[in-house]
């Protein structure tokens, strides 16, 4: 750590962010700086985090905004987490070329602004499981953001890492059941077969702050996460009643990959992740060469499991 270590947050008033408060305070950074567009959020985030007041800076500006992400670097940030994204999948697959302008065009800017201002040290982008075999516009876009932070990691240490669904984030099927429970109404979910990983938002941030100081520049870290049943998570939440099934929408999977056999070619593994680089710096696992990494095949959770892991969430389950 240098000293003085500084963070900057883009997209830092959303959930992740939240998350990465007391994550950045307990890795040692004196200063935070929350980059996002949003001013009500950022009230929001300033309310919930007044004891930590001391440690957080606000900063509005937009990733599509090259010249701001500049003027919040020179505050003498040394690392970037960059959260910022569109992530809505039907969304962006309305209006793609709003994704290109966020998830692509806005990762451009962060890296560029990055190598353009010394005192930073360290990139890492937060990549998704819908980067893998990308099938919608989201998951190409992340894909792309990526290859970008690839490319850029011969001059300063930029990296990523990937990971599915965070199950208790906002706008989550998690949040979505909950709301359909409180209402009364049928649990409404698109196809009864679907599977995800699980991984929580406390378990997000504490893989992001191991990420950042990895120095694994140049690469994509995974952590190795279970997979669970959509229709076992609402059995959970309510079990006998009846779902409504909506139908799979548009650039959606049934099951997400972590790595896919392809990648596998380019795939390390610790004990802790798996390691990514399609640079040609890594020499690939033998044990791991055409196998892939997917929430259908997984270790899966287990009803009694997945109503342990929402007890520990203080969620009730019947």
């Amino acid at each position: 750590m240098p000293d003085n270590p500084m963070l900057l947050i883009t997209g830092g008033s959303g959930s992740l962010g939240h998350a990465l408060i007391p994550e950045a305070i307990r890795l040692g950074f004196e200063r935070i700086v929350l980059f996002s567009r949003n001013e009500y959020l950022q009230h929001l985030t300033a309310e919930k985090f007044r004891e930590e007041s001391r440690f957080l800076r606000f900063f509005l500006g937009d990733v599509r905004d090259f010249e701001r992400l500049k003027e919040a670097l020179s505050l003498g940030v040394t690392h970037v987490i960059h959260a910022a994204a569109l992530k809505h999948v039907p969304g962006a697959e309305a209006d793609p070329t709003e994704a290109v302008h966020t998830n692509v065009l806005g990762a451009l800017n962060v890296v560029k602004a990055c190598r353009e201002t010394d005192s930073v040290t360290t990139c890492l982008g937060i990549s998704s499981d819908k980067a893998c075999a990308a099938l919608n516009a989201y998951g190409a876009s992340k894909l792309l953001m990526e290859k970008i932070f690839l490319a850029a990691s011969s001059e300063k240490d930029f990296l990523c890492t990937r990971y599915g669904n965070v199950i208790n984030s906002a706008g989550s099927v998690l949040h979505r059941f909950l709301a359909c429970r409180e209402k009364g109404q049928p649990l409404a979910l698109t196809n009864p077969g679907m599977t995800r990983f699980w991984m929580t938002l406390e378990e997000a941030a504490g893989c992001v702050g191991k990420a950042l100081f990895s120095g694994f520049g140049g690469s994509v870290l995974i952590p190795k996460l279970p997979g669970f049943k959509v229709m076992d998570l609402a059995e959970a939440l309510a079990p006998g009643e009846t779902r409504k099934i909506l139908g799979i929408r548009p650039g959606e999977k049934l099951d997400e990959s972590l790595y896919s056999e392809d990648e596998s070619l380019w795939v390390e593994e610790s004990p802790a992740w798996f390691r990514l680089s399609t640079l040609g710096k890594l020499s690939g696992n033998p044990f791991l060469m055409g196998s892939d990494c997917n929430s259908g095949t997984a270790h899966r959770l287990a009803l009694p499991e997945i109503k342990e892991r929402l007890a520990a969430m203080r969620i009730e389950t019947p």
